[in-house]
């Protein structure tokens, strides 16, 4: 079975660390000390379970009219099946229920795919970080 919850107890951000680690640190080589930036206490995360195991999460900062979404990731063997967008629509669901319609992420390059397939629109240029080219992109939800 399927759950994307809000993460609300400890336990809860060290499963979406734990991926985190999983996706970016081991898979894509980025160093643990730039993953875990000390900025997570600040954030709201959705974490996606298949059978009470993480299998994604993601995070969200909530700025004075836009939200910042961000460390996006899905498990490899899970990827695929469309449960990031179920992630990310729910997510972009509970934030526009606060009131903010405005959404930007920094994407890989390799993503932009995936991003454009939910509404997102690249601008500016494309940049390095964790030595990975990245895209800022953008959403407004009417």
């Amino acid at each position: 079975m399927l759950e994307i919850k809000k993460v609300s107890c400890q336990s809860e951000l060290d499963d979406a660390l734990a991926i985190r680690t999983e996706v970016f640190v081991d898979e894509q080589h980025v160093k643990m000390e730039e993953e875990i930036d000390g900025l997570d206490g600040q954030a709201i995360h959705y974490n996606v379970y298949r059978d009470e195991k993480i299998i994604g999460t993601l995070r969200v900062f909530i700025h004075a009219d836009y939200a910042k979404i961000g460390r996006v990731c899905i498990r490899k063997s899970e990827r695929g099946q469309g449960i990031g967008k179920l992630m990310m629509k729910q997510a972009e669901a509970e934030i526009c229920f606060l009131g903010i319609t405005e959404f930007h992420l920094d994407a890989q390059v390799s993503a932009i795919g995936f991003y454009t397939g939910l509404g997102y629109v690249e601008y500016g240029d494309t940049f390095l970080d964790a030595n990975i080219p990245h895209i800022h992109m953008k959403k407004i939800i009417r």
